[in-house]
């Protein structure tokens, strides 16, 4: 679940998250900071409109083929509506206006912000209140306070489904990100030290190396489960929610095992 802040987010806000919001307010800010922020390549873009045009693409290909041409434009850092590709594809293929002010037009109509930018804003919040979290979190029992940060990240997981197709999803990401961060903060610094304070002592490395082989499975089957919610929840059926719902069930089955592993498992540990 962690993982999929690096590994889906970007994908996700680069696909079905519209910043047309950030990107206005950048604008009145500081036109240097929109072309920062949200760069848009005019010649490659023209040229991914050119390679479409190539495809011998027809009115009635251009309708059915809407949903992979929009996929394709948003890696240019555009989200031009689909109606407005199939008019602009169209009016080119009519020699009513070219390839570069078509891309043009677009850059300045629907430009993006770089999702790498949004994602960073986590790693600024950690940097900024890393130190005051965790000097809180140590006075909180270990439990409560792991269990609370993973839910925090599975309301995270939550509020980044909501921002698809929502006309505030600029603002919506970026509180995900923020929240996300939050929990990351809670339960990350405390997961090893709980892995030390259940340990035997004479078990201690080999608590500790089983905890390592966690997260190595953890990146393994992030990879996984990405690649195959994505494409096929998020992509070919449409349903991102409902992605973000699993990632966000999984963090809370966590939660549940956690509380259930110090309830049963320690406490017969400790008996015996």
């Amino acid at each position: 679940m962690y993982l999929q802040l690096f590994v889906t987010t970007p994908l996700f806000i680069r696909d079905f998250v519209n910043t047309s919001i950030l990107v206005d307010y950048l604008r009145q800010l500081s036109p240097q900071w929109l072309e920062y922020f949200s760069r848009v390549n005019i010649e490659q873009l023209s040229s991914a409109i050119n390679q479409q045009l190539g495809n011998n693409l027809t009115p009635d290909t251009i309708s059915t083929n809407i949903s992979a041409i929009y996929f394709d434009l948003v890696n240019y850092k555009v989200m031009v509506p689909r109606q407005e590709i199939i008019v602009g594809l169209q009016a080119i293929a009519a020699n009513d206006t070219t390839t570069i002010i078509m891309a043009q037009q677009w850059a300045e109509n629907y430009r993006q912000i770089n999702p790498e930018y949004i994602v960073n804003i986590a790693f600024g919040c950690i940097i900024v209140f890393q130190i005051l979290i965790s000097h809180y979190c140590a006075k909180l029992n270990l439990l409560p306070v792991i269990v609370i940060g993973t839910a925090i990240i599975a309301l995270a997981m939550l509020i980044t489904g909501a921002a698809a197709s929502n006309t505030m999803s600029g603002v919506i990401i970026i509180i995900a990100v923020i929240v996300f961060a939050f929990g990351e903060m809670i339960a990350s610094p405390k997961s090893q030290e709980y892995v030390v304070t259940i340990a035997p002592k004479q078990h201690s490395a080999m608590y500790m190396g089983y905890y390592f082989v966690s997260m190595a499975l953890g990146f393994l089957f992030a990879g996984l489960l990405s690649g195959w919610s994505y494409g096929l929840l998020a992509k070919t059926m449409n349903q991102s929610m409902l992605m973000w719902s699993l990632f966000a069930s999984i963090g809370t089955l966590t939660c549940l095992a956690l509380v259930w592993f110090n309830n049963n498992y320690i406490k017969i540990c400790q008996q015996s």
